[in-house]
């Protein structure tokens, strides 16, 4: 069953939650979605677990505090061309066939966001600044990773679990700041993944 909404211009909270039926969404109007995973258990589209795409062309803000499409198990494509800013933390975590991911000039990804998408095989992310802890964990599918504008990888410098589990070999791109951040080395997510999943880093 698809979902079509024409005249809807926000959606909030656990609207979805739990729709276990819908098979594709269309917002023609939505411009913003407001996430509230209310203690980690409940996400605005969380366990549509019957979900296969996901359109709203003009969408350009996902707020509030993630798990948005927290297991939506058989979703391919997501298609927000506009959406910028921030994607919440754990958003698409266990979204494991996702493979079309179409986004605008997003600058920040929350931790565990893309946790388990192991269907993505590539991510052009250039306005990015900054990315969290598991932002990347399991994604065992992925060829290339693109992050020419990224600063802050990470949340700590300890937790190096930024890439854990990445496809071996994938090529990841990002500035040559991030070759001496680390008191003169480079950044310790990056070389966890150069030394323990044979990452090309790319320094530009």
């Amino acid at each position: 069953m698809d979902f079509n909404a024409d005249n809807v211009e926000s959606i909030a909270g656990t609207a979805f939650y739990n729709c276990t039926s819908i098979t594709g969404y269309s917002f023609p109007k939505v411009t913003t979605i407001e996430s509230v995973s209310n203690g980690g258990l409940i996400g605005t589209f969380k366990n549509n677990t019957s979900l296969l795409t996901f359109h709203a062309p003009l969408l350009t803000s996902m707020t509030g505090t993630g798990k948005c499409f927290e297991s939506a198990s058989k979703m391919t494509a997501f298609y927000a061309p506009n959406l910028a800013g921030n994607i919440p933390g754990a958003s698409f975590n266990q979204c494991v066939a996702l493979n079309e991911f179409t986004v605008g000039p997003i600058t920040s990804i929350g931790g565990g966001c893309f946790y388990d998408c192991s269907s993505l095989t590539s991510l052009i992310l250039n306005h990015v600044t900054s990315i969290g802890t598991n932002a990347f964990y399991n994604c065992t599918g992925i060829n290339n990773i693109s992050l020419r504008a990224l600063t802050i990888c990470g949340d700590t410098i300890t937790n190096n679990n930024v890439f854990f589990g990445i496809k071996l070999g994938c090529n990841i791109t990002v500035p040559v700041a991030l070759q001496t951040v680390n008191a003169g080395a480079p950044d310790g997510d990056l070389v966890y993944a150069q030394t323990s999943r044979n990452a090309i880093i790319n320094y530009i």
